[in-house]
């Protein structure tokens, strides 16, 4: 991924998720992500948070992680939300 891309990602937790440009458009999302040479391409994509794991063993429940998703991830409008819990970003932390 572009520098820009992920430069509103979180460097000190790790998240879990997917890449994802739309319903219907896997095969878009994996050229973008496969070609080096996608560049400004990359708007398209965005990267879903579906968990926190943590970097060390820890105790910490699914929904106590959701509280880690919220302090690092800024849910943005680009996809509607389907209730399933998962929270949206783009790299560029908006």
């Amino acid at each position: 991924a572009p520098e820009w891309f992920k430069e509103g990602l979180p460097k000190d937790a790790c998240l879990d998720g997917e890449l994802w440009a739309g319903r219907g458009m896997f095969r878009r999302c994996l050229s973008i992500v496969r070609n080096s040479a996608s560049g400004d391409l990359w708007e398209f994509v965005t990267y879903l948070v579906f968990d926190a794991p943590p970097k060390q063993n820890s105790a910490l429940t699914y929904e106590e992680r959701l509280e880690v998703i919220k302090l690092h991830v800024k849910p943005v409008d680009k996809a509607p939300r389907d209730g399933s819990g998962h929270q949206m970003v783009t790299g560029k932390g908006t």
